[in-house]
């Protein structure tokens, strides 16, 4: 029988001090079978379990960052605008982050308007403290001109 199988092992860095153990990940296909076959280290799991385990070690198979398909380059190439930017998410894995980024963002442009705003009250009440304080000014000006005409 045919069968295609796809095994990656993830390990530390040869020469390194790490002591963590290497993990073997597993798929295999045959013509006929139901769906694909899944293995960690040997031992067979759900699809679901596999993927949640290839998600945690930074590889995201939705996203295609995993293997680079024949003519995947040039159809990266010739991608502009919002479908690149979608496709860079994607395979960075940060689509999974947007509705925390976009809820964090107004967030901030609300915070950013609530300091505006407090900007603007406060340099209103520094221009209303100088308008007082010329005011008074004048106040004494007056008063002393004034006893000044009464002595005259």
């Amino acid at each position: 029988t045919r069968v295609a199988t796809v095994e990656l092992v993830f390990g530390p860095e040869p020469g390194s001090d790490d002591d963590q153990q290497p993990v073997s990940m597993r798929r295999s296909v045959q013509p006929g079978a139901d769906g694909s076959q899944f293995a960690i280290n040997g031992a067979g799991v759900s699809q679901a379990d596999y993927l949640a385990r290839l998600e945690s070690l930074g590889i995201y198979p939705k996203a295609r960052n995993f293997l680079v398909l024949q003519g995947d380059v040039q159809k990266t190439a010739r991608r502009q605008g919002k479908e690149l930017t979608r496709m860079l998410e994607e395979v960075a894995g940060s689509w999974e982050l947007k509705a925390d980024y976009e809820a964090l963002q107004a967030e901030k442009f609300h915070r950013e308007d609530a300091a505006r705003e407090l900007y603007v009250q406060r340099r209103n009440a520094v221009q209303e403290k100088k308008r007082v304080a010329q005011q008074k000014e004048e106040a004494k000006r007056y008063e002393k001109l004034e006893k000044q005409r009464k002595e005259l």
